[in-house]
């Protein structure tokens, strides 16, 4: 049997410290945001060779996902509906 070509690795909670906002006041301190992230992967060669240096690392997703948004200023604005 031929395992699925693609499949969703996701990774819940993140939490990040980043500026947000639009106003001085809001972007004067960082702000705590959690992510919530899920990626179209293809877990066909891992399954396949059953390597563990084909696989993918949790937690280097996750820093560098962090390491992004720390690093990055965004102007959000929240929609309430």
């Amino acid at each position: 049997m031929t395992p699925e070509p693609g499949g969703w690795l996701c990774v819940e909670g993140l939490e990040v410290e980043c500026t947000i906002g639009v106003t001085e006041r809001e972007r004067a301190t960082k702000q705590r945001i959690v992510i919530n992230l899920k990626l179209k992967v293809d877990f066909g060669k891992v399954a396949m060779l059953d390597a563990i240096q084909d696989g993918i690392d949790y937690r280097v997703v996750s820093r560098r996902v962090i390491a992004e948004c720390e690093k990055s200023s965004f102007q959000l604005i929240e929609l309430t509906t």
